[in-house]
């Protein structure tokens, strides 16, 4: 689907596309490939798009319709997709009921999207929170965001919360770039496609309390780790550790700090 026909198609449906839904349609036909080309989509038994939109994604799914879920905020493109005959739900995917719509433990299980920016970090976080494991994630990020999930600590300026969070669940490999002329409207700012596998043998605990640990700990990050976990309550004598900031531990070292503090 080009862009002239695109236009056409939101123009029949009566949609703008929309800045607060974040909908930059896909457009670019190597780049959407290789996202559905990335896994062998055969070998899973629950399939999640988060966002289809008019389909870029979509289509190339459609041969697996049988075990496919949507997400889609837009009520119009909501009911496109259910009069196709998807299974769809009509809502914010950060409010998705996990536990009661989401991939069943003995499921092994792919989600696909290309996220409409505002929601991709919080998402990521969400999943975190409630500890939703899919077999593997394939994501589109704006660049920024991308650069966050995988910078280290010595990256001091971009790393933090999200770069944990996703390093200490996940191996992340890029997929591939997406520039602004992949999609339409064009954003403003550039694209990355990354891939999330589960890093086997991690077992995580109280991950929400983890989360807003995080959050106090990167809230203060130029401030010795002593101080933050001071204030937090805890009296625990941290030795040398105490002495450093958040951002000189890596994700291991600071979720072995918050079991050592929980203990």
């Amino acid at each position: 689907m080009n862009k002239s026909d695109i236009m056409k198609y939101l123009e029949d449906l009566g949609i703008k596309p929309l800045k607060s839904l974040g909908q930059n349609f896909l457009v670019d036909s190597n780049i959407i490939n290789k996202i559905c080309s990335y896994d062998d989509l055969n070998l899973f038994d629950y399939i999640l798009e988060i966002g289809p939109g008019l389909g870029s994604l979509t289509q190339n799914l459609e041969p697996y319709k049988e075990k496919l879920k949507l997400i889609e905020l837009d009520r119009k493109l909501a009911e496109k997709w259910e009069e196709k005959g998807y299974k769809v739900f009509h809502q914010d995917a950060l409010k998705f009921n996990w536990k009661l719509e989401g991939p069943l433990k003995e499921e092994k299980s792919l989600l696909i999207s290309n996220l409409p920016y505002q929601i991709s970090s919080r998402l990521l976080v969400e999943l975190f929170c409630q500890d939703v494991k899919f077999n593997s994630m394939i994501l589109m990020f704006q660049k920024e965001v991308g650069d966050r999930l995988r910078a280290l600590p010595e990256d001091k300026k971009i790393y933090g919360l999200i770069s944990v969070l996703g390093q200490l669940c996940w191996n992340i490999k890029t997929v591939t770039k997406a520039p602004r002329s992949a999609f339409f409207p064009s954003p403003e700012i550039e694209s990355v496609v990354l891939s999330f596998k589960p890093k086997s043998g991690f077992n995580l605990e109280n991950p929400k309390e983890f989360v807003n640990f995080l959050k106090a700990l990167f809230s203060a990050r130029r401030k010795k780790i002593s101080g933050t976990v001071k204030k937090l309550g805890y009296t625990i004598d941290l030795g040398s550790l105490g002495d450093k900031r958040p951002d000189h531990l890596n994700p291991e070292e600071l979720y072995d700090l918050f079991i050592r503090l929980k203990a």
